[in-house]
């Protein structure tokens, strides 16, 4: 972190321990319930998630571009 101070600048500490304090304080407090939860907030058109999350679902999707490929080997695994 770096401070600009002007030559004539006073530094306030106790402004300054203040500030720092009050930016450490959890905006929500959860109940023990909520914290063990999986659960993840989420609104209209959008949502919360995890990177394991997001990269099963992009290996779900199939490639729109590869989707009729698919059909031309039905005999092959799809992990493969």
């Amino acid at each position: 972190m770096v401070f600009v101070i002007e030559p004539d600048e006073i530094i306030d500490f106790h402004e300054m321990l203040a500030e720092n304090i009050i930016e450490q304080i959890p905006l929500k407090v959860l109940t023990p319930a909520e914290a063990a939860g999986d659960e993840f907030p989420q609104g209209n058109d959008w949502s919360v998630t995890t990177q394991e999350r997001v990269a099963q679902q992009q290996a779900d999707q199939v490639d729109p571009r590869f989707a009729k490929l698919k059909a031309l080997f039905p005999d092959q695994d799809e992990g493969k």
